[in-house]
């Protein structure tokens, strides 16, 4: 895995990734069953839907969370446009630590929205794969 686009602690994804890890475990155990060919067949045709359905919920999950971030991120830079740094000499030290305090805010929400991000290219990334190992199955002839 990328590095650049690990997950951070605390971010949607882990629950995202372990919903279709289990997905894909099930889907291999039915197809090393020894289930006769039709009936395996169907289920996996049922674990495959299962599987574009629960990565379209994580992709409106992650972007819903994606525009909340944007949001909150819009609402701090408006409060931080208010601190005119520029029009005085000598600084109030409250102002100055009101005016830190909402960068590191700024700087928190960015933080997590970049995770959520990195969560839906996580997602597009196994999605690929998925479709990549699905035409070259070596099991399906």
């Amino acid at each position: 895995m990328d590095d650049n686009l690990a997950p951070l602690n605390g971010s949607p994804a882990p629950r995202q990734a372990d919903m279709l890890e289990a997905i894909r475990q099930v889907r291999n155990v039915v197809q090393s069953s020894a289930l006769d060919c039709g009936c395996r067949d169907r289920v996996s045709d049922a674990i495959q839907r299962l599987e574009t359905l629960e990565r379209k919920r994580a992709r409106k999950r992650l972007s819903s969370a994606v525009r909340e971030q944007k949001r909150k991120i819009s609402s701090l830079l408006s409060l931080l446009a208010d601190f005119d740094m520029q029009s005085s000499d000598s600084f109030d030290p409250g102002v100055l630590m009101e005016a830190s305090l909402l960068l590191s805010d700024i700087a928190a929400e960015a933080a997590a929205g970049s995770a959520l991000v990195r969560s839906l290219l996580l997602l597009e990334r196994h999605a690929e794969e998925q479709v990549f190992t699905q035409r070259h199955d070596p099991n399906e002839i």
